[in-house]
């Protein structure tokens, strides 16, 4: 951007000595100017199906090194599962010595250009999965089977071992998940079941008839067999249309005879969820009154049933009302609906880590003991059990029932990966022993065939979202259970089925000791394991450590807090949802790591199809940046085994085109690949500046709310920034310095915030016991429980005694502030009152939408602002600093200016700021606050806002300075903007001839089909006069192109200037321009989808493109392409 303003005498002007050496560069200008390989972004770069060539590889790697991306991470995938198709001949097996001889190939190519390399973990999508996997080292999941049995008898039949089915549960309810996620048949499977326990208990009276049969079903909408609803067939279903708040959908339920519930199931097909509604009750099937609400709560398995506990009901009618859908559905298609009278935990299959996603902080639902099994009288029968699964037990009086528990494989494999690597099972991630034997395997052999180098080149290890559900078992589990917890899992195991022991509330506390354990496990053995031993062999670890919504049960911050690189992801099309973005960030802060990187820009057929830009990325990539990621890792560009194919192999429908053959990438990636690289040479120094920490609590999943999140912003208000923890974070890093909760890599908070939910464990209530004493200032609610079993009784009466000592008598009403040691708590109140003034602010009345993140590097405050917003803005914007001088570093251009209109008072620095539209700048404070800056300004004796100062109207300026000096100056009236009409010559590559004319027309609009579908660069030409008083002194000329579509190159009288690469196409051309004739040139690169389109008007043979994917028709629209215009000079006056 230009500088807001420029006044030459208010600017002091250090003279030099004669024979005075010349200063040495400052470090951080030169670095900003030029950055360092290391603040490049790196790519994502998929080997499709095998086709790779040592020509292609070397290709590649020259066109990234040219565009100014930094690095490669290799990701092998294939088209789809079941693809066979090599499209080279021979092609390279995933791990054959011709695969290695590749990488040998790519690590020296690499360290010729500068590069350094990466690659995946495994064979695809996703975590750690791969060929070399056994069934017994896969992913393990508890199954179980049930048989009953009445007393004052001898059993010594047989209990049936459970069933091994696809899918995650073995009820028959539960759709069955495409077979393509599994590796190994169900028959297969069943042959690696092992036996964890066998438990007897008396049946439960609420039990015994358990699943009352409808009368009748109908529906709000007319359907031909509503019966499937309780077939126990979980892929049979009913079509209804998708609820909203005003056109609900209901589904009603009547019995022969009044019926009690206590619970509900649901499971659906697909997507094809209902996200919110409520179930009602009623006599005669008219009126009717909530037996409460009912939600959809996870997002990432849409193939596992969900199971509802209700308070207790009896009625003949029941409702279920829904009023939304889940955001992908595209209809409601509910395939099994059962009221049941069994008393089950609420959702026990999140609780019991079936499905992957948040556990609601909520009270469990009561129940009666008669609905829930006597812990007193659960009997281990595990010793009885013989080899051939017959069990010699003498049954007391009444009705029993025997549970067989045991775990088996899950199946799952890794999907989308190299052929030769597809259908390899996913690793046990709780098993240390099975995570080593599979990276000896797979990794281990790749960084072997790098040789000398492994280390100095490839150098880094990626790992992948975590995308393959989640397991609750592992044959060590139980003991591992008991060694961390204190108490032998046993006979809780019927929880583990959704049944309640003893109460809903120890049942709850079980089940949170037991996502617990299974997260610890994650953590080290897993994720640690791989950190591991990647540092023994000299990589970092890159990790989506798990990656985005609660994809499995661990601790986010823990895992990302295990790797060297902690990633985010963020998708174009989804610009509000940081939360993954901003959980790397605030983890990278609690462990000290430096680097917080992403995949960027990833997409869907909807934003993408080549029709993605830097003009269209820049936003949110800006967006992001102040999320806190500071390096982009691009997604993707694929790998192009050929030479003169365009666009080429493809990742299926996904990712943004970062390839070679995506033709922009030469002409605008490196203008903009080098806006990236200064954005993130300075988001790299220092430390974030945040005012508050959240401790999001000891459960997992966890997750911690994005900035755009509105669970963010009805607690801390914009200007703010912030950073979260789990337990292990505070527990082992945080420590109280000067009133500021600090970390050891000197981050600091203001404001510890506490989830609003009163239980928490022993440890971390001494934790925040000892903070508060030292000077830390909390705030949340007092703790009164423990969530964990292994803390009941002795511990939580501990924890109470705390809170009541720390706490006192705030009860979040009448009392919100309690003073405890050096510090206090607070609760009951805003956040916002006990924090201090924004730490970044601006004059919102304007309409503005500006992100900002700080950054301190020792005295240097950085400030990244972006305008998010759909126009330019010029606003009045604040910092929190005082003493010192703003400069603004433009990252686009590498231009420092320094600002010489401000004003501080109380702390804080406030300066006119205009940002054009997609605008960003840094607000850099270095040196000494000038006391010539101008403070104040009249206009014609009336004083105007120093945001007048960007484009100075005519008129008598007086500019007051800081120290009180006043500087008269007279604007004169600006000329008159000067059009470019032409004639203008346009230079086609393909065409013999250029063409002329007066209008700028898109080229889609032109009768020619050379032209209509043409891609790639035209040269525009035209020659124009400039009048000599356009250009006196103090005036700039501005070059205003107009509409571009979509990349303008510009050459004024033989000059080269810098690409326009998104709007506003605008620049200063003052020093370049001249009086009288001048001669302008502007090349102008469209992208490749017209191209596609076109040649979708020609046989095969005759087409000029070719890809694996073809999201056009010879009918879809054509983009508009070229110089739009209207082109002008316009002039400006300045102060």
């Amino acid at each position: 951007m230009r500088p807001l303003l420029q006044i030459s005498l208010l600017l002091a002007c250090a003279g030099l000595h004669a024979g005075t050496p010349a200063p040495a560069p400052d470090p951080l200008e030169a670095g900003f100017r030029q950055p360092p390989p290391e603040a490049r972004p790196k790519t994502w770069w998929h080997w499709m199906n095998e086709a790779v060539t040592k020509e292609g590889i070397t290709a590649d790697l020259e066109a990234m090194s040219h565009a100014g991306i930094g690095g490669v991470q290799i990701f092998y995938a294939a088209l789809r599962n079941e693809d066979t198709e090599r499209f080279i001949t021979p092609s390279a097996a995933y791990l054959s010595p011709e695969w290695f001889d590749l990488i040998r190939h790519t690590a020296t190519e690499a360290q010729r250009l500068g590069l350094d390399v990466g690659f995946l973990n495994n064979a695809g999508c996703s975590v750690s999965g791969g060929p070399g996997v056994t069934p017994d080292q896969g992913m393990q999941h508890v199954v179980w089977s049930e048989t009953r049995v009445t007393g004052d008898t001898r059993f010594t039949g047989t209990v049936p071992r459970p069933a091994v089915r696809y899918g995650f549960l073995n009820d028959p309810g539960a759709p069955t998940p495409p077979k393509s996620f599994f590796g190994i048949e169900p028959a297969n499977l069943a042959e690696h079941y092992r036996d964890i326990a066998v438990i007897a208990f008396p049946m439960p009276p609420a039990e015994a008839d358990a699943d009352p049969v409808p009368l009748r079903i109908t529906t709000s909408a007319p359907v031909a067999n509503p019966a499937v609803l309780c077939d126990r067939d979980g892929n049979s279903s009913i079509t209804l249309p998708n609820p909203t708040p005003s056109k609900p959908v209901w589904i009603a339920y009547e019995f022969a005879a009044p019926v009690t519930v206590r619970s509900v199931f649901l499971a659906c097909t697909g997507n094809n969820w209902p996200q919110a509604g409520e179930l009602q009750y009623g006599d005669d099937g008219a009126t009717w009154r909530t037996v409460q609400p009912l939600a959809r709560i996870t997002l990432w398995d849409r193939f596992a049933p969900c199971t509802t506990a209700l308070p207790e009901t009896r009625a003949r009618h029941f409702r279920f009302v829904f009023t939304s859908a889940m955001a992908f559905a595209r209809q409601l298609q509910p395939a099994e609906l059962h009221l049941s009278s069994r008393a089950r935990l609420d959702h026990w299959e999140i609780q019991t880590a079936v499905v992957p996603a948040l556990v609601p902080a909520a009270e469990p639902v009561p129940v009666s003991p008669t609905a829930a099994i006597d812990p007193d009288r659960l009997l281990d029968l595990t010793d009885r059990l013989r080899p051939d699964g017959t069990l010699d037990w003498t049954v007391p009086t009444g009705d029993w029932t025997i549970l067989r528990l045991g775990h088996a494989p899950m199946g799952l494999k890794n999907r989308s990966g190299s052929m030769a690597g597809s259908g390899g099972l996913e690793v046990d991630k709780l098993d240390r022993a099975a995570v080593e034997q599979f990276f000896a395997d797979g990794p281990a052999k790749i960084i072997a065939a790098a040789g000398p180098l492994a280390g100095p080149v490839l150098n880094n290890l990626l790992m992948d979202s975590w995308e393959m559900f989640t397991q609750n078992w592992t044959p060590r589990f139980a003991g591992e259970f008991a060694r961390r917890r204190g108490y032998d899992p046993r006979r809780w195991l019927p929880v583990m089925t959704g049944r309640i022991v003893g109460d809903a509330k120890s049942s709850t506390r079980f089940l949170f000791d037991v996502r617990r354990t299974i997260s610890e496990l994650v953590v080290e053995n897993h994720y640690g394991t791989f950190a591991e031993l990647a540092h023994r062999a000299g990589l970092k670890l890159y990790a989506e450590a798990p990656g985005h919504a609660g994809p499995t049960v661990v601790d986010a911050f823990a895992t990302k807090g295990r790797v060297d690189v902690p990633m985010g992801e963020f998708w174009l099309g989804r610009l509000h949802d940081s939360s993954d973005a901003k959980q790397a960030a605030a983890s990278a802060q609690l462990y000290g790591q430096r680097i917080v990187a992403a995949e960027s820009f990833t997409s869907s057929p909807e934003e993408c199809n080549w029709q993605e830009s830097p003009a269209t990325l820049k936003s949110f990539g800006d967006h992001y940046f102040a999320a806190g990621i500071n390096q982009f890792i691009l997604h993707t560009s694929v790998h192009q085994p050929w030479p003169d194919r365009v666009p080429g192999l493809t990742l299926l429908m996904y990712g943004s085109h970062f390839e070679r053959t995506n033709g922009w990438l030469e002409v605008a990636g490196p203008p903009w690949l080098r806006y990236i690289a200064r954005c993130q040479f300075l988001l790299q120094r220092g430390l974030p500046v945040a005012d508050v920490n959240f401790f999001v609590g000891e459960d997992t999943p966890n997750d911690l709310p994005g900035p755009d999140d509105a669970r963010l912003r009805a607690i801390l208000p914009a200007g703010y920034d912030y950073g979260g923890c789990s337990a292990e974070g505070l527990l082992q890093r945080m420590q109280v310095r000067d009133g500021r909760i600090v970390l050891p890599d000197g981050m600091s908070y203001a404001v510890l915030v506490l989830p609003d939910w009163p239980e928490l464990t022993l440890p971390v209530t001494r934790k925040l016991r000892d903070l508060v004493a030292a000077g830390a200032t909390v705030y949340g609610p007092r703790p009164i429980g423990s969530p964990s079993l292994g803390e009941h009784p002795r511990d939580e009466s501990e924890v109470r005694r705390i809170g009541g000592e720390v706490w006192g008598a705030v009860d979040g009403v009448q009392v919100t502030e309690n003073r405890f040691g050096l510090g206090r708590v607070v609760w009951g109140r805003p956040l916002a009152s006990i924090l201090d003034v924004r730490d970044f602010d601006y004059d919102r009345s304007t309409g503005a939408n500006l992100d900002c993140i700080h950054r301190r590097d020792g005295d240097t405050e950085i400030y990244f602002i972006s305008n998010q917003g759909p126009a330019a803005v010029n606003v009045s914007a604040s910092f929190r600093v005082s003493g010192k001088a703003p400069a603004l570093w433009d990252a686009e251009t590498g231009e420092i200016t320094q600002v010489s209109s401000y004003v501080q008072h109380d702390g804080r620095t406030t300066l006119p700021l205009h940002l054009s539209t997609l605008g960003s700048v840094f607000v850099v404070f270095r040196h000494p606050a000038s006391p010539e800056a101008v403070v104040a300004v009249t206009r014609d004796g009336k004083p105007v806002p120093l945001t007048a100062l960007h484009e100075p109207a005519a008129g008598a300026y007086v500019l007051t300075t800081a120290a009180g000096r006043e500087h008269r100056r007279i604007v004169p009236v600006s000329p008159t903007p000067l059009s470019l009409t032409g004639p203008w010559t346009v230079h086609f590559p393909t065409e013999p001839q250029p063409f002329r004319g007066n209008a700028l027309t898109s080229w889609s609009d032109h009768s020619e089909a050379a032209i209509r579908f043409f891609s790639g660069t035209a040269t525009y030409s035209v020659g124009f006069d400039v009048p000599a008083e356009g250009l006196t002194t103090g005036q700039r000329a501005i070059l205003d192109l107009g509409r571009v579509e979509k990349f303008a190159g510009i050459t004024l009288n033989g000059r080269p200037l810098r690409l326009l690469w998104h709007p506003p196409y605008v620049i200063d051309v003052t020093g370049t321009i001249r009086p009288g004739r001048n001669t302008l040139e502007i090349a102008v690169t469209n992208l490749l989808v017209n191209r596609l389109i076109g040649d979708q008007h020609l046989p095969k043979p005759d087409r000029r493109t070719w890809s694996t994917h073809e999201p056009y028709t010879k009918d879809s629209p054509l983009l508009p392409s070229g110089l739009l215009g209207p082109v002008r000079v316009k002039f400006q006056s300045q102060l």
